[in-house]
């Protein structure tokens, strides 16, 4: 039996290459917190794909309060590197962006700094999933 294959990404690009490749696809809900780019890149990987179903990864932090919650989650930053060759990567620290860029000898590179989507709340708040608590874009989520 052969493995299935699944392609990581945050895009419509990547989901598209998916389709093509004929992969699952999994989407990084969690990378960038712009709902319109996720609604978009399912969207895409179902229409291309024939209609299957995207993966969707999420990232979720609980805290007893969920005030505590959402300000552990507001200190969260991902720093998103374009190289002029259409790459691009997503990276947790500013020093990390910079250590890539060097590394991959190129100069003409810009670097975008994120706020990550991540589900946040209490306990009961996060397994409810599409109830209280939700996938939060730029850090909106549940206060109690």
């Amino acid at each position: 039996m052969a493995a299935e294959r699944f392609l990581l990404g945050a895009s419509t690009d990547s989901a598209r290459l998916a389709a093509a490749q004929g992969c699952n696809f999994v989407s990084s809900g969690h990378l960038n917190g712009d709902s319109e780019n996720l609604r978009l890149s399912l969207e895409t990987y179902r229409q291309q794909s024939g209609g299957r179903s995207p993966i969707l990864a999420l990232a979720a932090y609980a805290s007893e309060n969920a005030a505590d919650a959402y300000a552990f989650i507001s200190e969260l930053k991902i720093f998103k590197v374009f190289l002029d060759n259409g790459q691009s990567v997503s990276l947790g620290r500013r020093d990390q962006a910079e250590n890539f860029v060097r590394q991959a000898g190129v100069e003409d590179y810009r670097t975008e700094e994120r706020k990550p989507g991540v589900l946040h709340g209490t306990p009961d708040t996060i397994h409810a999933g599409t109830g209280a608590a939700r996938i939060a874009p730029r850090h909106r989520g549940v206060h109690s």
